[in-house]
């Protein structure tokens, strides 16, 4: 048995404040030949003769699509996925994307209420890509705790939740809680705040409420420095309101992924059913420097072509800041607060004096509790398209009474630029293919893409979109590049998880044929075909 995706939080449990956490997962096939995958739930390791959890036979282009329910899984913990290498040519053709969320119930309409956050699997060993990442033995990485925890008892409070998954090897998770200014937190007897996680070989390991973990003051800007002694390691921070029980994950990103250049979004806009969006900015600076940091950023609008705000900042070294609703703070007096409500946009930050970190939460800041998602900042290098021609694949799209997918795309050059958006049903047939332009930097979103792009009216489930780009003439290397990036909406509450568009390897298709999938436990489930 080879292990070769790992979900590193699943669930189908009570959390606290009334919370019931659940988990739904999508797998889809890019690959030319059927796959055979095998998918175990637990806390560690599966026994070389355990009965997987689901077992998949799926065909080029199909999306297969269950819950946690129908796998077993009881309890929080993570999922692991055997790709039977002799069915596949890539193994990076197959994308496999969850959503673990708190069950609210249902509105007065019956929409089901839900507030969660998406998790996609990491590939064992994968290179780094924004927001998911295995780490390499003995490297350090960093993750934000960007709003200061506190007890449940406080309203619209939050806490961060620490998870730790060994991949490969037993080892050693040394962690460390650092303060704004890069200094290392002391607990409340005066000693530093450092742990040290033995893990066995494949385990998954969470702690609840980072700082009462480390007996310490919730601090706000804190920040943590994971080490792991073992290859393919995974850590992540889970901010979670105390109020709504919303969850918004920050993978720890490893040193060698810090950069100079980032794009990310932000919002100070009121939005569906009454939502308040807004976002803060998080940067992170851990190594010691001659000087600080400086952060110059350019904001631009959705329509892009020019940027019409500029401002710098200054990032200590080693340390971190934030910018509540950075819209305002970080362009005090600019033009951006003056163009008029909504404002949504992208910022480019570009790091002076070494390399830096940026994360961002986007929420509802709304007086019942704060529900929202977390975006990785992009770095332009890791842009699909380009003159290697690298689709992106979003998996897991749906359009329903429950659900809704907001699709954005972000062309990264000043160049306009041709996107082609391919869609695909579960059953691996082609719903349609559209065209759009993009202005040099220009956003666009689709808030429903499946109605916005195809005119597919609810309910459509399980879908999988395709963006590649048609290069322009005489276009350079930089050009033809974007971005792209979903979110799940809940219709209920307005709530969003993230799911990024992955690269997809040259030679996937989208085949047509139906796909026989069996949910294995105990053998008290009988088999459900697809």
């Amino acid at each position: 048995m080879t292990i070769d995706f790992v979900l590193p939080t699943v669930a189908n449990n009570s959390g606290v404040n009334g919370t019931a956490w659940r988990t739904r997962i999508w797998v889809f096939n890019g690959d030319p030949a059927t796959a055979t995958i095998r998918g175990y739930f637990g806390q560690s390791l599966p026994d070389p003769g355990q009965r997987p959890a689901a077992q998949l036979h799926v065909s080029p282009g199909r999306t297969v699509a269950f819950d946690d329910v129908e796998v077993g899984i009881s309890g929080p913990g993570m999922m692991s996925f055997d790709v039977d290498e002799a069915t596949v040519t890539d193994v990076r053709r197959i994308v496999i994307r969850s959503e673990t969320f708190n069950d609210a119930g249902l509105d007065e309409d019956g929409v089901p209420r839900r507030f969660g956050l998406g998790i996609d699997a990491q590939k064992v060993a994968q290179p780094y890509s924004p927001g998911a990442t295995t780490l390499s033995a003995d490297e350090d990485a960093f993750l934000p705790l960007p709003i200061a925890p506190g007890p449940a008892s406080v309203a619209s409070a939050s806490r961060a939740n620490l998870v730790l998954v060994s991949t490969t090897d037993a080892g050693t998770f040394d962690v460390v809680l650092m303060s704004p200014a890069g200094e290392v937190l002391t607990d409340e007897t005066g000693a530093e705040c450092r742990r040290a996680v033995s893990l066995p070989p494949f385990t998954w390991h969470q702690v609840n409420d980072l700082f009462s973990w480390m007996r310490a003051a919730p601090t706000p800007n804190a920040y943590l420095a994971v080490r792991p002694t073992m290859q393919g390691a995974f850590a992540a921070a889970i901010h979670v309101d105390n109020t709504t029980g919303d969850g918004a994950l920050f993978a720890a990103t490893p040193e060698r992924a810090f950069g100079t250049d980032f794009v990310f979004p932000v919002a100070h806009a009121e939005g569906a059913n009454g939502t308040v969006w807004r976002t803060d900015v998080s940067i992170l600076s851990p190594r010691p420097a001659p000087a600080d940091r400086s952060l110059e950023i350019h904001y631009t609008p959705r329509s892009g072509l020019y940027s019409i705000a500029w401002a710098m900042h200054f990032v200590p070294a080693p340390g971190s800041v934030a910018f509540r609703d950075a819209t305002v703070t970080m362009f005090p007096g600019s033009e951006v607060m003056t163009q008029g409500s909504p404002t949504a946009g992208s910022v480019h930050g570009r790091f002076v004096n070494g390399p830096g970190l940026i994360t961002t939460l986007t929420y509802n800041d709304a007086a019942a509790g704060k529900f929202g998602v977390a975006i990785p900042a992009w770095s332009p290098d890791a842009a699909f398209g380009g003159v290697e021609r690298i689709p992106a694949v979003l998996a897991g799209i749906e359009e329903s009474a429950a659900t809704r997918t907001n699709l954005t795309v972000r062309n990264m050059s000043r160049v306009p630029l041709t996107i082609t958006l391919t869609g695909i049903d579960e059953n691996g047939g082609w719903l349609g293919t559209g065209f759009f332009e993009l202005a040099g930097l220009e956003e666009r979103q689709f808030p429903s893409v499946l109605l916005d792009t195809f005119g597919l009216s609810p309910p459509a489930t399980n879908a999988t979109i395709v963006l590649d780009h048609v290069p322009p003439p005489g276009s350079g290397p930089d050009s033809g590049r974007f971005i792209a990036y979903a979110t799940s909406i809940n219709n209920g509450t307005g709530d969003s998880a993230y799911l990024p568009a992955r690269p997809l390897p040259a030679g996937a298709v989208a085949g047509a044929a139906a796909a026989d999938v069996a949910f294995v436990d105990d053998g008290t489930r009988a088999v459900r075909p697809r």
